[in-house]
């Protein structure tokens, strides 16, 4: 797996890639659906996203144990996609609020 890399969205959206199979980090998004592809990619594999100033964004509620004390409160869990609705984050707390609101 190459150390860096480019991920794209089919609406030309693009986000850096750095990491290896232990971890990967997303830098330089740009506008667009390139979250989709980062959502998508985190429900595949099952990945815990933990975005720089927000809750961690987790794929499955079990995840949330696995997390340090101080991110289990305010976690999300992203629904599953296989259902004909759009997916929409849910919070364990109502005062968590994705996206934040500035």
């Amino acid at each position: 797996m190459p150390k860096s890399w480019t991920l794209e969205a089919k609406d030309g959206g693009v986000a850096d890639v750095h990491g290896d199979a232990d971890g990967l980090a997303f830098h330089r998004f740009s506008a667009g659906r390139i979250l989709d592809r980062v959502a998508e990619l985190a429900c595949r594999t099952g990945a815990v996203v933990i975005p720089l100033d927000c809750p961690a964004i987790l794929t499955a509620e079990a995840q949330r144990k696995h997390l340090p004390e101080n991110f289990r409160a305010d976690a999300i869990v992203l629904p599953s996609t296989t259902s004909s609705t759009p997916a929409t984050p849910t919070a364990s707390t109502t005062r968590t609020r994705w996206p934040p609101v500035p």
